[in-house]
């Protein structure tokens, strides 16, 4: 029994780790003639936290300033921003970069969303409500403790996924 891969999952933090986890994603993609789905969680302001800003912004100052949060995440991972850059790169050249004899090879991204919450919630149900058929996300260990206890994200996500789920390392010299 082999299993298909249509449709990856690529949560990001839009962190340097991510971008080369993006790159193991989108070789993956070119392979099986998959698609990427990109998801990005804000993390909930905590309750006190919010209750603060509330106190010091006001409600529709702080509604601002949630939106517009929420907006720079877009821009970075959809338009203008520069990390944004990264990933309509990546997109565009990867298969001149690595498949340059595949008249064929094409990456694509179906979905970018941007979502606030939970982030292995969010993670797990993505996956489930975009069909995909498998996770990858990037992984960088800063000690043999982090090593031995994977982060807390990982190791929730791989506990909790019922997809295959691809950890991506960071190479030695990063």
């Amino acid at each position: 029994m082999s299993t298909e891969i249509k449709k990856i999952l690529f949560p990001t933090d839009l962190t340097k780790h991510a971008r080369y986890a993006f790159n193991v994603a989108a070789g993956i993609a070119a392979k099986f003639g998959a698609t990427i789905a990109i998801l990005h969680v804000m993390r909930d302001v905590p309750q006190r936290v919010e209750a603060d800003l509330k106190e010091v912004l006001g409600d529709d100052k702080y509604k601002d300033f949630m939106k517009q949060r929420e907006d720079d995440t877009r821009e970075a991972l959809i338009g203008k921003k520069r990390d944004g850059m990264m990933i309509r790169q990546a997109l565009s050249s990867f298969c001149e970069d690595f498949s340059p004899d595949d008249p064929e090879c094409s990456v694509a991204t179906d979905e970018i969303v941007v979502k606030t919450g939970s982030v292995v919630e969010e993670i797990i149900n993505q996956a489930d409500a975009s069909g995909c058929d498998m996770i990858v996300m990037a992984y960088h260990s800063r000690n043999m403790l982090a090593e031995a206890m994977v982060g807390g994200v990982t190791r929730k996500v791989l506990r909790r996924s019922k997809k295959p789920v691809l950890l991506v390392p960071m190479p030695e010299d990063e």
